[in-house]
């Protein structure tokens, strides 16, 4: 997938919208996600709270709102971002944006673009385990000490995912 901002910075993913910026509502994915038209037949993928709610098609999009957008560069980035919201539930979506985030910003780690399909289904994947009772634990060994800034990072994931969730998942942080 090849998403990016105006300020073509590629990795910083995320920007805030500017005020100018006009956008017209194509698509709601849900309360706080839309699809939107931003002008020569260019698309974005906009989030933030309530931007989505009570809208209606071709409406401007109110830019107060805008928390995060992506730019979409490609009908395959449309696809894919099209199947993670019509397949992945969006307190999980919005749970793995977070881990990413915070694995770019606190710790200035580097993500490729396609982590955000694969760890949306990889977490929808055990979340549905967790709640059906079947999440086993895998039997990987502990890696801390060889990884420690990974580690961190995906120790604060899973306490990020958590909380977004309203789960325990009872893992090992040993394991994470």
């Amino acid at each position: 997938m090849n998403f990016y901002c105006s300020s073509a910075i590629a990795s910083s993913l995320f920007f805030s919208a500017k005020k100018e910026d006009v956008m017209r509502l194509k698509k709601i994915f849900n309360n706080n996600s839309i699809l939107v038209d931003v002008g020569k037949g260019q698309e974005a993928i906009v989030f933030g709270k309530g931007v989505g709610f009570e809208q209606g098609k071709n409406r401007l999009v109110d830019t107060k709102k805008i928390q995060k957008i992506f730019y979409l560069d490609n009908k395959k980035d449309k696809e894919s971002f099209n199947y993670l919201f019509h397949n992945i539930p969006a307190d999980i979506i919005a749970a793995v944006f977070a881990v990413i985030e915070n694995a770019r910003i606190n710790y200035h780690f580097q993500v490729y673009d396609s982590i955000y399909l694969t760890l949306s289904e990889h977490v929808n994947g055990a979340y549905k385990l967790l709640l059906a009772g079947k999440y086993r634990e895998n039997e990987i060994p502990d890696l801390s000490e060889r990884y420690p800034k990974e580690y961190q990072i995906a120790n604060e994931a899973l306490g990020i995912i958590n909380h977004k969730l309203g789960v325990d998942s009872h893992l090992q942080r040993s394991k994470v």
